[in-house]
């Protein structure tokens, strides 16, 4: 019925699933639509427990936002896997940490595990290090009774010893906390400074067919700018990449980059010209390194051992991200573009991304819907909406509070037109019905004053006769 109705126009508009798409055959989607679909008919459901892989990939940030709000309406319980630190922060109440051998709850959205997992490890950590010493103060103490009881020939220190040795055994060792595991370290050598201005976009316009995506975008990226792209999934963001990349040609406009500036490209789906190479057959001839110097640069990025004898076709999209990225700050570009970066990482390795990304001496320009990272690192946001590119100047929280602030003020002009419409349509009303009466009386006077005359008239004309 009209409920039914209801409830799915509702997931299928802050899903953004077109009226088109809803028409299609599900095996005619594309891979990002299909996930969508299945995430709207798993909503609709409403089940008791709501098991959801991550449910951010493939969505926007509206959708993103929408989707935060659902779940925390959401009645029944969910049980989420994810690696978006910021949809964790907005919905969950509870984080469970899977280790190898155990698992970790902590009562809380993401911000609160991060501190509490230091706390923890601080607190293990000392543990720890008493233990160690309580366990060396007996070793010693063994050892010397052992010492007494061959220098006295005394059997009662011996006795001791044993029976210390005895305590010692008795206790369970703790292991050593680990905080962190292995991180990926990007090289961090001297890159060549480029010119103030890095990049300049003018009265760019790009169309497919019928289909219009940007109308006179223009921006200019500055030297040690960290700039993020964000927009609706289909707005342009990847095709302005690509048009700045000179791998697409615009239609109108120009893109001019700045002095001395060396361009690195990070793509959403990284791909390699022979896939049959092993990582390190690639990096040691893409590079002219020995195998020694090739082996040191990858250990960097966790390609350890045997990883680096692994061919590229077998590489997930993280390794294959990993690995380009590796090459990349090895070549010292100063102008690094990437499209989806945090794709394919788990959290710790974004971590370290965004610490490396951070310190990088050059320019940076960047495609994100993680906006964890984009807090992190952008401290200019470029926002795609309505074919054309705003630019604000801070982080994702400034830009969102800035955006929040023009739709409200949006709100209030509107409803102040509409009032005013109202009020002269009121006035208008008010004239007719108060000129009504009046225009009446006065046709009525003149019917009168016309019915007099045309008496007269007749009179006058029976005594001329």
């Amino acid at each position: 019925g009209y409920e039914v109705e209801t409830r799915i126009s509702k997931v299928t508009n802050g899903l953004k699933i077109s009226d088109a798409v809803q028409s299609m055959l599900f095996s005619a989607l594309s891979g990002g639509e299909k996930t969508r679909v299945i995430l709207a008919k798993i909503l609709l459901e409403e089940p008791d427990i709501l098991l959801l892989d991550e449910p951010t990939n493939h969505l926007d940030l509206d959708s993103i936002e929408w989707l935060e709000g659902f779940l925390k309406d959401y009645q029944g319980s969910v049980l989420i896997i994810s690696h978006d630190r910021y949809f964790l922060d907005s919905v969950v109440g509870k984080i469970i940490e899977l280790e190898f051998d155990k698992a970790e709850v902590y009562l809380g959205n993401y911000s609160f595990y991060v501190v509490e997992k230091e706390r923890r490890f601080l607190i293990a950590y000392k543990a720890y290090q008493n233990q160690q010493k309580k366990i060396e103060q007996m070793e010693r103490q063994i050892e010397r009774y052992r010492i007494w009881g061959e220098m006295r020939d005394s059997e009662k220190m011996f006795k001791k010893a044993k029976e210390l040795e005895k305590r010692l055994d008795k206790i369970d060792a703790l292991d050593r906390p680990v905080l962190q595991n292995r991180k990926i370290r990007l090289n961090q050598n001297q890159i060549t400074r480029s010119g103030n201005i890095v990049l300049e976009v003018q009265g760019l316009c790009k169309s497919f067919g019928n289909k219009k995506l940007l109308e006179d975008v223009n921006v200019t990226i500055n030297y040690q700018d960290s700039a993020c792209i964000i927009g609706k999934n289909g707005c342009g963001k990847t095709t302005l990449l690509k048009m700045i990349l000179g791998e697409l040609q615009a239609d109108r406009g120009s893109v001019r980059s700045g002095s001395q500036v060396k361009i690195g490209y990070l793509p959403q789906n990284v791909v390699y010209e022979d896939e049959e190479q092993t990582v390190l057959e690639y990096f040691t001839a893409r590079h002219n390194l020995t195998t020694g110097e090739a082996r040191s640069q990858l250990a960097k990025v966790l390609f350890l051992k045997e990883d680096v004898n692994k061919k590229i076709r077998f590489l997930s999209g993280g390794e294959k991200s990993r690995l380009r990225l590796c090459s990349l700050t090895f070549d010292h570009v100063n102008f690094m573009i990437l499209d989806e970066p945090t794709n394919h990482l788990d959290i710790e390795s974004r971590e370290v991304l965004e610490e490396t990304l951070r310190t990088f001496e050059g320019t940076l320009l960047f495609v994100s819907h993680d906006r964890y990272f984009i807090n992190k690192v952008a401290d200019r946001i470029i926002s795609l909406d309505n074919y054309s590119a705003r630019v604000y100047n801070g982080d994702y929280t400034y830009y969102l509070e800035e955006y929040r602030k023009e739709q409200a003020r949006l709100a209030e002009l509107s409803a102040k037109e509409e009032k005013s419409q109202v009020k002269k349509q009121e006035k208008k009303s008010a004239v007719q019905r108060a000129s009504g009466p009046v225009h009446q009386a006065g046709r009525q006077r003149k019917i009168e004053q016309a019915e007099k005359e045309i008496e007269e008239i007749e009179t006058k004309i029976k005594e001329m006769e």
